[in-house]
């Protein structure tokens, strides 16, 4: 992600076939979302390490509202690894 764009990541358009005359159109090219999709998943793996420190350093000050918020963040992180084929250790 670039600084100008928080929050957005633009994907590069691969050529998937090219027309008669060499030159590639927008309706000839299709998203490479190859990298996209590698970030995603290493961020999402690196959140679900955060919350689970945060939910480790919880239960041992004894915290148990800051617990169950970080139980909460943990299974949302879960959910969402879940809807986007994203493996979690």
């Amino acid at each position: 992600m670039s600084p100008r764009s928080p929050g957005i990541a633009l994907m590069s358009m691969a050529p998937s076939r090219t027309t008669q005359g060499g030159d590639v159109t927008a309706v000839d090219q299709v998203p490479d979302t190859t990298g996209t999709q590698s970030a995603f998943a290493d961020e999402l793996r690196l959140r679900v390490e955060e919350a689970t420190a945060s939910l480790e350093a919880a239960e041992a000050m004894g915290d148990p509202l800051l617990a169950q918020i970080a139980a909460g963040d943990l299974a949302d992180l879960h959910a969402l690894a879940v809807r986007n084929d994203v493996d979690l250790p």
